[in-house]
Formats: C-alpha cells, structure tokens, sequence
C-alpha cells in the first residue's frame, strides 16, 4: 500500500519520481528526512530497509503509470 501511495504522484504527471514530491513521506522511508523533523511512526509496525525500499518503489514506477493512463481511459470511455 504504501508503495502505491508514494507513486502516486508520478503516476500522474506531477513529478518524474517519487522522491521529487515534497509533500509525501517517502523521504522519510527513505532516510532523507532526519529523525527530528519525521512525522511518520512506522517503526513499531514495519522495518523498512532503505536500499530495499528504494528498489521496491523505482521497480513500479513505469507499471504504475500505464495502469493510470489505462485506467484514465476506462473511465472516460465509461463516462462518455
């Protein structure tokens, strides 16, 4: 799930990555947000290995985006 969420924004043409969105928590899950200013407590729930992190999310970006064009168009098609 929080995968999705992280690309979401490049699945919509707003940024080319995820990493580029300053208003998602992704830099928190990948380390470029120090420890004091992090709003995220995911800790107790989750382990989150940086690198592997990184790879689990960059492996979807271009899949994530077809199946928002896809979908686009499913929707327009139904609507129309």
């Amino acid at each position: 799930m929080t995968r999705y969420i992280h690309l979401n924004p490049s699945s919509a043409g707003l940024v080319d990555k995820p990493e580029d969105w300053q208003w998602s928590s992704y830099g928190e899950y990948i380390g470029e947000v120090d420890e004091i200013n992090r709003i995220c407590k995911y800790e107790d729930l989750i382990k989150v290995d940086v690198k592997e992190y990184k790879k689990f999310v960059n492996d979807r970006i271009g899949y994530q985006k077809e199946i928002s064009k896809i979908k686009s168009l499913l929707m327009d098609d139904y609507s129309g």
